[in-house]
């Protein structure tokens, strides 16, 4: 039947399209070729189309509010690695108008606001700032930051540029706890003036909504469910089982932060195997962390199982070092990452403002033999000890969305 509207029709088979277009890309990786991939793979494909709704076509820009359970959140939103220590938030602006954010940090240690003046994989969309705002620089618990197209007359040092070319600025907001009981703070933005010309009855307006979700949501299968790993082996040579670093500055095009030291780790084991990763622990690091990902870039399910440690919740051997193991038994160690049956995956690590830092190393062992590659120190847990610790973790993620 043909369509009463063919701009709207027109920005509706483009999405499909591009999902069409995610599918046959997805199906054609390697990794695809493992069935134990294979329904992740489709799991993905359908949250890049909610990621897709929720960043791009949901916001309504006359009334602009911070989103956080709709950006990267537990398990629901993982494209792309959400960090289990991160309370994420999206900001989506008109690059016209002045807007102010206030509030206060609460114990977040550190709240990035990255800025992409278009969505990702959006003609011209690239990462236009990044902004590191942390109570221990001022010694102040208020937030109070201006986000315009010109620079302000007064808050110059609290100024955010936006891109005034842009309908859809893209801001990202990363707050950073060591606990998730902790205080995340709170956030507020107020927008100066009006939005004279915003029609949410134009179809034209409607359909480029629609087109940018499209070009969104295949870049979030292509940048990051399949890109990610491909981006490892080229950096690394193709070699699997090896660290490879990638500077935050090349992450910052796909929405990763700038400022970041990242490490991945692309790991491929057999089904009776782990990987033992040690470490020396980062002088005067702001934050860092080891998590596990699936082959897709997603985060495995942080909220049920224990599948990161941070800087706050991880043992040091009484030599200065931090070793963990990544396996889907439980060896009986504190610093256990959980793969949960995955036999091919990824391990990250994340480390802010250190002052030193070393790369990992990483050892594939027999499961059955991880304690004897590990120092005799090393901190042991009991089952029951698991179970608690394991448990503790749901109530309080839902407490700190519940905020």
């Amino acid at each position: 039947m043909e369509s009463k509207s063919p701009v709207l029709k027109a920005a509706w088979d483009k999405f499909n399209a591009s999902m069409e277009n995610a599918r046959q890309a997805i199906e054609a990786t390697p990794r695809f070729d493992n069935p134990e991939n294979r329904a992740q793979a489709y799991y993905a494909l359908m949250e890049a189309q909610a990621m897709a709704y929720n960043w791009v076509v949901a916001p309504r820009l006359n009334h602009p509010r911070i989103f956080s359970h709709t950006a990267w959140a537990t398990y629901l939103f993982t494209l792309g690695g959400n960090c289990p220590d991160i309370y994420y938030s999206i900001l989506p602006l008109d690059g016209r108008h002045t807007y102010r954010v206030r509030g206060r940090h609460g114990d977040v240690r550190l709240m990035l606001m990255q800025v992409l003046n278009r969505p990702m994989g959006v003609e011209g969309s690239k990462c236009t700032g990044n902004f590191e705002f942390a109570k221990s620089d001022s010694g102040k618990d208020e937030i109070d930051i201006i986000l315009s197209p010109a620079e302000p007359k007064d808050n110059k040092a609290n100024w955010i540029p936006l891109d005034p070319d842009s309908d859809l600025n893209m801001i990202v907001m990363r707050r950073f706890l060591l606990d998730w009981r902790e205080d995340p703070g709170e956030l507020e933005i107020e927008m100066i003036g009006e939005l004279d010309d915003y029609n949410e009855l134009d179809e034209s307006r409607i359909a480029r909504r629609i087109e940018m979700a499209a070009d969104f949501s295949l870049a979030m299968i292509k940048s990051w469910a399949i890109g990610l790993w491909e981006f490892m082996m080229q950096l690394g040579g193709g070699k699997v089982n090896e660290w490879v670093e990638i500077p935050g500055q090349m992450m910052a095009a796909i929405a990763g932060s700038a400022t970041c030291n990242y490490v991945f780790l692309p790991f491929v084991i057999k089904p009776d195997e782990a990987v033992i990763v040690e470490m020396d622990v980062p002088v005067g690091s702001a934050y860092w962390s080891f998590q596990t990902f699936d082959a897709w870039g997603k985060s495995l399910d942080y909220m049920h199982n224990q599948t990161d440690i941070n800087m706050g919740r991880a043992v040091i051997d009484n030599d200065g070092k931090v070793r963990a193991v990544i396996g889907s038994s439980d060896p009986g160690v504190a610093n256990w990452m959980d793969a949960m049956g995955r036999h091919q995956g990824i391990c990250a690590l994340r480390n802010y403002r250190s002052l030193t830092f070393t790369t990992p190393t990483a050892k594939v062992v027999k499961a059955v033999d991880v304690r004897k590659h590990l120092p005799t120190d090393t901190r042991l847990v009991t089952t029951e000890e698991r179970r608690k610790i394991v448990g503790s973790r749901r109530p309080a993620i839902l407490d700190l969305y519940r905020g």
